[in-house]
């Protein structure tokens, strides 16, 4: 991705940084959303992260994605009240996977 900007029916992404590393790389952007649900423009800056590593067959894969919404690191036992910390990581766990089933079974 190159710095600059790209808009899908729902949102706007504004890049304003990419990073690398041999294992990993990270996009600085804002995300503009703008959906039918709602009547005005919602700008979230992010950082989003890709971890690789290599599968069997010597390609990279993703292996782990995750975001921090203005840039802030995500709720997890360590970074907040344990009990809170360890309900917002299993909910961010059940989430992922049931985005994932729902993509696999092409709803999405």
């Amino acid at each position: 991705m190159e710095a600059g900007s790209r808009t899908i029916n729902w949102a706007a992404f504004h890049v304003s940084g990419e990073h690398h590393g041999p294992n990993e790389f990270v996009v600085d952007w804002i995300q503009d959303m703008n959906t039918p649900f709602f009547s005005f423009n919602v700008a979230v800056p992010m950082r989003v992260h890709w971890l690789l590593r290599k599968d069997s067959q010597g390609k990279e894969r993703v292996y782990r994605y995750f975001e921090e919404w203005w840039f802030n690191k995500q709720l997890n036992q360590e970074t907040t009240l344990g009990p809170l910390g360890m309900v917002h990581e299993q909910l961010r766990w059940w989430t992922g996977r049931f985005l994932v089933e729902v993509i696999k079974a092409g709803y999405l």
